[in-house]
């Protein structure tokens, strides 16, 4: 049995921070020596559960399994990882890679690839990817060295990209240029369409999109919306694991998104959240591009951008760079105890044992364990760039162009927070019987546009009219009360005589996402009290709880007066304590 190598080094010209996400992906080194992809599962061996892979090699004649045990890295410092062949010629491999700062701006990058193979096929099988590995690994660094000088780091480096229909893609693209004529997204779509790697258009996400065009978020995902029903894109329903927060499946449906799901990484169940689990994203149509995406290391630290390091841990300590004031970390424990975690402010030594994680102040962070354990120590304020189901309830664009994108009939997803908004409109039937019905309509329409206008203005959405009442949603209950207040000066615009007035109210909280007449609408408590606020109040007057007045009208604005009254409200055991905002014109 013999151990080949094959390794490089270079220095680069920026601190490690600067170089970490493109150095730190393996996959990206993977792809780029020339490996062959491969196909990932999750699969019970000996009674554990572990990942396992698949893969031809030497041009498809070298059939591979193996099992890859998550890999192990610091941010900034190092990744290193092994694969355990099961079938084919060899016995092990693996990848390391180290960042040495030599000094506050410059770091040495090295990277070694090995292999463990005996007998004779296997040297044979493992000599020639050593030669392989050791021949392109300078292409990767130069590579590496001119995506870095040309600022294309957003790019997947050595990414398979599959050919355009171009007729068709133009089609499609002038159908929604010529829909959006103001959209400035819309032509920086298609152009990624041509130009980008399979790997980024089968699964792409619209904010992560807007930002590396540092455009702003809403206007990117209207333009997505947009797009998908010209029918240049396809939408899908990624749902993340809340502990590992990495996709656990992706449902072509809204209908057919579960209550509960099981996450293979983890091995856990959890009940499914739309607004925080629940995410929009996009797939290249097959009729332009038909995208064939490919993983070379699932293990690579750049799928888990939030996790600081990854370190197995034993009796002997194990040392990692210390959180500081404005990067808290959070360290837990994997697979089934992920539940089992500690906060990180500052230095800390942990001891984790059967009964869970003890934390001590010290000088500098280190961890032990009494048995081997693997330890993820994450950053809390880590946010990805996701159009969560919070946000897709209360995008105008998502319920008027996707009305019938709702959860199967009789299944109920919960949505942990939300702000609903109720107006009605007060006066319309003396205006009806005052004007007739044609006039009268006319001006209650004029009011539902003011209304619907007040509503996008705050970054919310009409869910459905009733009558003369409106029904919106918001992520915030500060901007649906914005809109609100909005909703009264304008009404007050449109009719400075009083004939017709509008009264609201605004609550958030948890409430269930639902088909109810074969559209996505919203039930619950929540739901029941903001109508109930809006019943409370009078002409001109938006009615919430006086806790949420307290906390967004510390000084009120010159135009509002204030009544404080206390009601008792279904769906609230006690009196609840309101306040009525008055907008004086």
């Amino acid at each position: 049995m013999s151990r080949l190598t094959a390794s490089a080094s270079r220095t680069f010209d920026l601190p490690a921070a600067s170089l970490w996400k493109v150095v730190g992906d393996t996959d990206l080194w993977d792809r780029g020596v020339g490996l062959a992809h491969a196909q990932y599962t999750f699969e019970e061996r000996d009674g554990k559960r572990v990942r396992v892979a698949r893969a031809k090699e030497v041009g498809g004649l070298v059939s591979l399994e193996w099992i890859e045990p998550p890999y192990e890295w610091v941010q900034n410092q190092f990744v290193r990882g092994s694969r355990s062949f099961v079938t084919g010629p060899l016995e092990r491999g693996g990848i390391e890679v180290t960042l040495n700062e030599l000094g506050p701006s410059r770091t040495e990058v090295t990277v070694e690839f090995f292999l463990v193979a005996s007998g004779l096929k296997g040297q044979v099988v493992a000599r020639a990817l050593q030669q392989k590995v050791k021949s392109a690994l300078p292409n990767v660094f130069d590579a590496i060295t001119n995506a870095l000088a040309s600022s294309l780091l957003d790019e997947r480096l050595f990414a398979h990209s599959s050919p355009t229909n171009e007729d068709e893609l133009a089609r499609r693209a002038k159908r929604l240029i010529d829909a959006r004529p103001d959209d400035l997204w819309a032509k920086r779509l298609a152009s990624a369409i041509q130009t980008r790697s399979d790997d980024e258009l089968a699964q792409i996400r619209p904010f992560a999109f807007a930002d590396r065009l540092e455009a702003p978020r809403r206007e990117v995902l209207a333009t997505f919306l947009h797009a998908t029903r010209a029918g240049l894109l396809e939408l899908r329903w990624q749902i993340n694991c809340p502990a590992c927060r990495v996709s656990a499946r992706v449902d072509e449906s809204l209908a057919d998104v579960r209550p509960e799901l099981h996450c293979a990484a983890c091995n856990i169940d959890y009940a499914v959240d739309f607004g925080d689990h629940v995410e929009a994203v996009f797939r290249v149509h097959p009729a332009i591009r038909e995208v064939y995406p490919q993983t070379f290391c699932a293990s690579s630290p750049v799928f888990l951008p939030h996790v600081f390091a990854q370190v197995r841990v034993g009796v002997e300590p194990v040392a990692i760079p210390s959180a500081s004031a404005d990067r808290p970390l959070r360290a837990r424990l994997m697979g089934e105890n992920a539940n089992v975690a500690t906060r990180l402010d500052g230095p800390a030594a942990l001891h984790v044992t059967s009964r869970g994680i003890s934390r001590t102040e010290a000088d500098a962070t280190h961890l032990r364990a009494d048995h081997d354990v693997l330890v993820q120590v994450e950053e809390l304020g880590f946010a990805a760039p996701s159009a969560l189901g919070s946000t897709i309830a209360t995008f105008p664009e998502f319920l008027d162009l996707f009305a019938t994108e709702a959860p199967a009939s009789g299944v109920e997803l919960s949505v942990s927070h939300l702000a609903i908004l109720f107006s009605d409109l007060t006066g319309s039937t003396a205006k009806y019987e005052e004007v007739g019905d044609a006039r009268a309509f006319a001006l209650v329409q004029r009011h539902f546009d003011a209304m619907s206008a007040a509503v996008r203005a705050h970054g919310g959405a009409v869910v459905k009219t009733m009558g003369d009442a409106v029904m919106a949603t918001f992520t915030s209950e500060a901007d649906a009360t914005r809109a609100a207040l909005e909703m009264i000066r304008a009404q007050h615009q449109l009719f400075p005589d009083g004939e017709l007035g509008v009264k609201l109210g605004v609550y958030a909280g948890p409430v269930l996402a639902v088909r109810a007449n074969d559209r996505l609408d919203f039930f619950g408590t929540t739901v029941n009290v903001a109508a109930r606020l809006q019943g409370q109040a009078k002409s001109s007057e938006l009615v919430v709880t006086r806790a949420l007045a307290d906390e967004l009208f510390t000084t009120m604005p010159e135009d509002l007066t204030r009544r404080e009254f206390d009601a008792s409200l279904r769906g609230i055991k006690s009196r609840a304590a309101l306040s009525a905002l008055l907008v004086r014109m």
